[in-house]
């Protein structure tokens, strides 16, 4: 079985999404910068971060899975951050080994990953904290992305599982499938992987679980529905000069009044 989780950044997004049959929640830290109009570069401070996730823990139906990025700074902040998130409910986050400020993936240029070392020993943070057996800690290398070679996301993954990750994430921005695949034959089912098919989105569930894909994270999926939706749906009010074209787009009012009652 391959689970499957869904984008959100905020409380409402969560109420709508965590009831549509995907099995997780994903607090994106892409899309919660987004939301702000801000970049995917550790700008949105942690305390905000904090209170956003509690809120979207509070009305969620499924278990939320927190981008925790680089883990917010150094092993002191990835320790008291960490420790915030486990007092507000969560039971599984991501971290990855980008250096602090993280920059996102896909923003263009290359820069260094994080000495395997000191991530190792953010990773084993995690598991002190993150130690009940519901809890999940996904260990994301960007060694891929950066243009490093097989082996060095090998043996860096390796590394990050003896650390105490229950999963791997070996994030893959290619416009296929393939290297992520390349990585899962050389894996060998070590421990189960999770991918984040954002840029090889020809890729099914079914192709990535026979590859030992366990977890699917569909990344920022969310947020870019609900901006192409408004760019499609509201100009029409314009050209109409009234919103009853529309209403059998939208949610009708009734709905949105009774989203706070449970």
């Amino acid at each position: 079985m391959i689970y499957k989780a869904i984008s959100a950044h905020n409380a409402f997004t969560t109420k709508i999404v965590s009831n549509l049959g995907f099995d997780f929640v994903w607090a994106s830290s892409l899309e919660v910068s987004t939301s702000f109009c801000l970049p995917d570069a550790s700008i949105v401070t942690f305390d905000t971060i904090k209170s956003v996730v509690e809120h979207m823990v509070r009305v969620s139906a499924k278990p939320i899975i927190v981008d925790c990025d680089s883990g917010y700074g150094n092993e002191v902040n990835t320790l008291y951050a960490l420790k915030d998130l486990k007092k507000i409910g969560v039971h599984a986050i991501c971290i990855e080994d980008n250096i602090f400020p993280k920059q996102n993936s896909f923003y263009e240029g290359t820069r260094k990953l994080e000495d395997k070392d000191v991530f190792c020993n953010k990773i084993r943070i995690a598991k002190k904290i993150f130690n009940d057996n519901n809890d999940i800690i996904i260990a994301r290398t960007e060694a891929l992305i950066q243009g490093m070679s097989q082996r060095e996301a090998l043996n860096r993954s390796l590394a990050y599982i003896k650390s105490g990750a229950n999963y791997i994430l070996p994030h893959s921005k290619k416009t296929n499938v393939n290297e992520l695949l390349t990585f899962a034959r050389s894996w060998n089912k070590y421990a189960p992987i999770v991918a984040v098919p954002s840029t090889y989105s020809s890729a099914t569930a079914k192709e990535l679980e026979e590859a030992g894909v366990k977890i699917v994270i569909y990344a920022n999926h969310t947020i870019r529905t609900i901006k192409k939706a408004l760019e499609t749906t509201l100009p029409k009010i314009l050209i109409s000069g009234r919103t009853h074209e529309i209403e059998g787009e939208i949610s009708p009012l009734k709905e949105i009044l009774k989203y706070y009652e449970n």
